[in-house]
C-alpha cells in the first residue's frame, strides 16, 4: 500500500521496492562465512516465491513475474558472492565493511532493474521509451531500500537457531541466542581467544586502579536516558520535517537535513546500531510524509513524481554518511579503547615492576619514576622521589663523575647495559646499583631524554666482597703453606743431602775397615751384649778353628771354648766392661780350640 501510494502514476517501476532489502537480509543472516547453498537449499525456492508473488497479477504473464523473481536470485547471488570475497562483516564496525556493503549494494542492484526492464519490454508491457529514467529510477528504489534496511536487520538481529527448506527464519525458543558477533567468533574458534584477551584487559585495568571506573549499571542507565531522549528527539524533528505542511518560501531551505544532527549524534554516542536504526525511522517517516504529499521535497518540486527522486537520494546519501560516521566513530573508539588496555597494561607493569624504571632529562631531572625505584632509593613515593632529586649526578652519585661517564658512554653507542655505580639514598645510606640506560632521540636525531632500569646490587657487592677478601684471606694461607713447604723440602733436602754424606762417608770407613782386617793378622770379633748380635772376622774364625763355611759360633758357643781356668776372668772382665769400668783390657786365656786342641790365645 506504501509502495502504490508512491507510485505517480507509473505503475511498472516501484519507487522503493521493500522485498529487494529483505531479501539480501534473508541471506546474508543466514549464515556469514558460508557457502550459503550447500547448507540451506530452501533459500533458493523461498526467495524464488517471495518474489514470485510480490510481482505477480492477474493482468501479468507468470513467466514475466517468475524472470523478475530471477533476477533478484542474481542480485542476492552476487551480493553473497561479494560479501565473501570482500570478507565483509555483519556488524559493519570498519569502514573497510562500510565502503564493501555499499559497492556490493550498489552493484547486486544493477541486476534486477536490468532484467525485469528488458523482460518487460520484450514482453510488451511497455514499448521501451524513457527506458533510461525508469531503469534509473529502479535501481535508486532498490539501493535505498538495500541501503537503509539491511544494516538494521545485520546489525540488530540474533542468528537462528537453524533454517528449515521451505521456511525464511525459525527463531530460538529459548530465550535470546548470542550476538551475530559472539556466533560468528565461536564459529571460527576465536571466542576463547577473545575472552582471554577481555579477561587479561580487565585483569590489567584493575591491577592499574590509577582511575575508579564507573559503576556498569549507571553507565548503562544512563545510555538509556540519552537514547530515550536522542529516540523521541529524532522523532519528533523527523515528523515535523516530513509529516507538516511547508511554506513554499520555506521550500529552498535544506529542511530534510535537520534531521542529520540526530543521525551524528547516533553515530558518535551509541554506534551502528542506533545510527541504522535512526536512518530507518527518518526514511520510514520521510516516505509515509512524501506519499501523503507533505515535506520538503513535494514542497519544492510541486509534484510527486519529481520529489521522489530527491527523496531516493536524500536517503541513500543519509544513510551512506551516516554508516560511515558510524564506522569511523566504531574504529576510534576500538583504537582508543586498545590504546586505553595497552596504556592500563604498561602501567601496571611500570607500577608493579620490582626493578626500577625511570626517565631522566640529560641536565640531571627526573621526569618519572616507578615506586620500585623509590623504593630502591629510600623515598616514600615516585612523587617525591620525581620532586626532591633536581640533581642526579651530586645528588645521588658518591662520585659525580660516574654519571659524566654513563652520558660519555651514551653519547658514543646509544645504550649502555649494565652500568654499576655507587648511589646515596634518601637518608645518606651508600648503596650500589647496577643500571641498564638507553637514549631516546626524535625523528631529527635530537636527544629527549633517557630511560633507564636499575636494579639494587648492594647484596651482591657484599657478597663479592665477602668472597674477595675469603679469596685473599685463603691465598695469603696458601702463600703461607707454600713458604712452610718450600722451607721444610729445602730442610729435608739438607738433611737428605747430609745422610748421604754421612752414609758414603760411613761407606768408605767401612770399606777401609774391612781393607784394615784384611790385612790384619789378629783375629776380631764384636759382639753386642743387648741385641747379642756379633760379628767374626776370618782370622779369628780361623784362629779359634771355625771353618769360614760353617755358621758363625753364638755367644755361648763362643763361651764354651774357654777353658775353665780362665772363665771366671773372661766373665770378670766382661762385666767390668759392660759396667763401663773399663774400656780394654787383654788377658791371655787358654781357649779350647774347635777341633780340641787347647792354645792360649791373648783376647
Amino acid at each position: 500500500n506504501l509502495v502504490h501510494g508512491l507510485i505517480a502514476g507509473n505503475t511498472l517501476v516501484p519507487p522503493v521496492w521493500s522485498p529487494a532489502g529483505f531479501t539480501q537480509v534473508t541471506v546474508l543472516l543466514i549464515r556469514e562465512n558460508l557457502w550459503w547453498l550447500t547448507e540451506h537449499q530452501g533459500v533458493l525456492p523461498s526467495v524464488s516465491w517471495e518474489q514470485f508473488f510480490s510481482t505477480v497479477s492477474p493482468q501479468r504473464f507468470w513467466p514475466v513475474s517468475g524472470i523478475t523473481a530471477l533476477g533478484y536470485i542474481l542480485s542476492v547471488l552476487l551480493s553473497i558472492g561479494l560479501a565473501r570475497l570482500w570478507q565483509l562483516r555483519p556488524s559493519l564496525e570498519r569502514r573497510r565493511d562500510v565502503l564493501g556493503f555499499l559497492g556490493l549494494s550498489m552493484l547486486a542492484t544493477l541486476i534486477a532493474p536490468t532484467v525485469t526492464l528488458t523482460n518487460l519490454h520484450l514482453s510488451g508491457e511497455f514499448d521501451g521509451r524513457n527506458f533510461g529514467g525508469m531503469w534509473w529510477q529502479w535501481w535508486l528504489g532498490d539501493l535505498m531500500v538495500v541501503l537503509v534496511v539491511v544494516p538494521v536487520f545485520l546489525v540488530w538481529c540474533y542468528l537462528v537457531k537453524e533454517l528449515k527448506v521451505g521456511k525464511l527464519f525459525a527463531f530460538a525458543k529459548r530465550g535470546l541466542r548470542p550476538p551475530l558477533r559472539e556466533r560468528l567468533c565461536r564459529k571460527r574458534g576465536q571466542l576463547a581467544k577473545v575472552e582471554k584477551v577481555e579477561e587479561s584487559s580487565q585483569t590489567n585495568l584493575q591491577l592499574s586502579n590509577q582511575q575508579p571506573s564507573t559503576p556498569q549499571a549507571s553507565i548503562k542507565i544512563k545510555q538509556f536516558i540519552l537514547a530515550a531522549i536522542w529516540l523521541i528527539s529524532l522523532l519528533t524533528v523527523s515528523w515535523g520535517v516530513f509529516g507538516s505542511d511547508i511554506a513554499p518560501e520555506m521550500a529552498t531551505y535544506p529542511l530534510a537535513w535537520l534531521t542529520f544532527p540526530w543521525l551524528i549524534w547516533a553515530a558518535l554516542q551509541f554506534g551502528q546500531r542506533l545510527t541504522s536504526l535512526g536512518c530507518l525511522m527518518v526514511s520510514s517517516i520521510a516516505i509515509v510524509g512524501t506519499s501523503l504529499g507533505t515535506g520538503p521535497f513535494v514542497a519544492s518540486t510541486g509534484d510527486l513524481s519529481e520529489a521522489l527522486p530527491l527523496l531516493q537520494v536524500f536517503m541513500i546519501l543519509m544513510a551512506t554518511i551516516a554508516l560511515f560516521l558510524a564506522a569511523t566513530t566504531s574504529e576510534r573508539n576500538a583504537a582508543a579503547e586498545l590504546l586505553r588496555l595497552s596504556e592500563a597494561k604498561y602501567r601496571s607493569i611500570f607500577e608493579n615492576a620490582l626493578e626500577g624504571i625511570c626517565q631522566t632529562t640529560p641536565d640531571g631531572h627526573y621526569i618519572s619514576a616507578n615506586p620500585a625505584l623509590a623504593r630502591i632509593y629510600g623515598y616514600q613515593s615516585s612523587a617525591e622521589l620525581v620532586a626532591s632529586v633536581t640533581d642526579i649526578a651530586h645528588q645521588l652519585y658518591v662520585d659525580p663523575q660516574r654519571r659524566a661517564d654513563l652520558l660519555l658512554q651514551l653519547q658514543e653507542d646509544g645504550v649502555v647495559s649494565g652500568f654499576e655505580a655507587q648511589i646515596y639514598q634518601k637518608d645518606g645510606t651508600i648503596i650500589w646499583i647496577s643500571k641498564n640506560v638507553r637514549a631516546i632521540h626524535d625523528s631529527s636525531n635530537f636527544l629527549l631524554y633517557y630511560e633507564a632500569t636499575v636494579e639494587d646490587i648492594t647484596e651482591r657487592k657484599q657478597a663479592q666482597e665477602a668472597l674477595r677478601h675469603q679469596n685473599e684471606r685463603l691465598e695469603h694461607q696458601f702463600q703461607e703453606r707454600t713458604a712452610t713447604l718450600r722451607q721444610l723440602n729445602r730442610q729435608l733436602i739438607a738433611e737428605v743431602l747430609e745422610h748421604k754424606r754421612i752414609e758414603d762417608a760411613l761407606r768408605e770407613s767401612e770399606e777401609r775397615f774391612a781393607l784394615a782386617i784384611q790385612a790384619n793378622t789378629n783375629g776380631l770379633f764384636e759382639i753386642n751384649l743387648k741385641t747379642y748380635d756379633h760379628y767374626y772376622s776370618p782370622q779369628f774364625l780361623s784362629l779359634i778353628g771355625y771353618p769360614l763355611d760353617q755358621d758363625r759360633p753364638t755367644i755361648n758357643e763362643l763361651l764354651a771354648l774357654i777353658h775353665l781356668e780362665d772363665i771366671d776372668e773372661v766373665k770378670a772382665i766382661l762385666d767390668n766392661l759392660c759396667a763401663g769400668r773399663s774400656s780394654q783390657r787383654c788377658s791371655a786365656v787358654l781357649g779350647v780350640l774347635a777341633d780340641a786342641t787347647i792354645d792360649r790365645l791373648l783376647v
